[in-house]
């Protein structure tokens, strides 16, 4: 199994490992791919946390005894590196859009984790999306199939909606939700054909854009009101 990466202290990633060490699930390598510049609007109100204390990823990998390489997952080192091992599965803890190349490297398929009830939620800015037009609070697991967040679906999970919940709130528990269904979603992986779960259809609603700053008030005042 193949862990897709960052190759700096990633929360995502330090949890993935973590997880996947608890649960005795092996992580054959992991391929942290160097930092990138990536340009978005800025938001007043968002649900970022600013973690501390995180551990590097090369240095986790060290301590687990796992095979670190750093390298873009798209570029033809990193599809040398998957044609010479023929991986099975892999899982993306940390990735940008990967090419259709490297998806079609593995014989069963790569598990992505989305905060967002897919179909009808995917894309960027889940928390603020699901605020605006009152969707579910929801999580899914699903093998990729190039497109943004569909393919396979492996495993969609709903969680409740509290009141008093902020923004910040409601994305915390859509990142915690990815990781309550993590266990699951590997054993479902390896009992079944990815071919046994319900493919995302290709006139399912579009992915969502980052969230326009011109709607941030009006999303604000929806979320107090929830």
């Amino acid at each position: 199994m193949i862990l897709f990466a960052y190759n700096f202290p990633h929360k995502k990633t330090q949890d993935f490992l973590f997880f996947s060490q608890y649960y005795n699930i092996k992580i054959d390598i992991v391929l942290g791919a160097p930092r990138a510049l990536i340009e978005k609007p800025e938001l007043k109100y968002n649900t970022n946390v600013n973690y501390i204390g995180l551990i590097d990823t090369l240095e986790m990998c060290w301590k687990m005894k796992i095979p670190y390489y750093m390298v873009n997952h798209n570029s033809d080192e990193c599809l040398q590196m998957l044609k010479q091992r023929k991986p099975e599965v892999g899982i993306i803890s940390g990735a940008r859009i990967l090419s259709p190349e490297v998806i079609n490297s593995f014989s069963k398929g790569i598990i992505n984790f989305h905060p967002g009830g897919i179909p009808e939620c995917r894309g960027l800015d889940t928390a603020q999306w699901i605020v605006y037009n009152n969707l579910s609070i929801a999580v899914t697991s699903h093998f990729i199939d190039g497109r943004v967040d569909a393919g396979w679906i492996i495993k969609r999970q709903e969680f409740d909606r509290f009141k008093g919940d902020t923004l910040q709130d409601i994305g915390l528990r859509l990142y915690h939700g990815q990781l309550a269904i993590f266990r699951e979603t590997l054993a479902l992986v390896a009992s079944r054909k990815k071919e046994d779960f319900e493919y995302v259809p290709l006139d399912a609603p579009k992915p969502y854009g980052y969230f326009p700053p011109e709607l941030e008030d009006e999303m604000y005042e929806k979320c107090r009101t929830l």
